[in-house]
């Protein structure tokens, strides 16, 4: 079957009792968990959207009996994008709860004033302490930590790590799992840019 087969693919009443099993799990982690701060508005939405099988010209996801789950991407000039493909109901749950932890977490950030604050100065003007994504990724962190096994929020921990480091000779930046927030590290300067 192909990608685009399975985003025409209606499921039947057993595949659909798995991916209604999966998502019934998905969300009750979410709600579960103990999200700081964030109105319940903005969780719904995200819980909502990320476990829709349908968003047309966009994502469609799904169980099917011989593929396993799938989320598909349409990519904005056409051809279909294969984010996920297992068997695995562990694994297909991890990747729809980080997506969640993801959405979550960058739509409460770019609500807040004070990302609205700092919307229009340029990267290169500013202080790489005030990088708006430190909070984003420090909420998304806060999120899987809870919803999460401990192995896969700490590859998680690894990967924003390199994000929030990406631009820096060194390590910049440090995820302290005690406060569950970016630092600044000490042993480095903002000289460390590559920009």
């Amino acid at each position: 079957m192909t990608l685009h087969d399975l985003c025409m693919y209606s499921m039947n009443d057993f595949e659909k009792q798995v991916w209604d099993n999966l998502i019934a799990d998905i969300k009750y982690r979410i709600f579960e968990a103990d999200i700081p701060d964030v109105p319940l508005n903005i969780i719904e939405h995200q819980v909502d959207n990320n476990t829709a099988i349908c968003i047309p010209y966009q994502r469609y996801k799904g169980y099917h009996r011989m593929e396993g789950f799938y989320d598909i991407a349409i990519g904005d000039r056409g051809g279909e994008n294969e984010l996920l493909l297992t068997k695995d109901g562990e694994k297909a749950k991890n990747h729809i709860l980080e997506d969640i932890a993801h959405d979550i977490s960058f739509e409460y950030t770019i609500s807040t004033p004070e990302y609205k604050a700092g919307l229009n100065i340029p990267i290169n003007e500013r202080d790489p302490r005030d990088d708006y994504r430190k909070d984003w990724f420090a909420l998304l962190l806060q999120i899987e930590k809870q919803v999460l096994k401990y192995e896969e929020f700490q590859a998680e921990v690894i990967k924003y790590e390199k994000c929030m480091n990406h631009h820096f000779k060194s390590q910049f930046w440090v995820f302290d799992e005690n406060s569950m927030e970016f630092r600044y590290n000490e042993g480095e300067n903002s000289s460390a840019v590559k920009l």
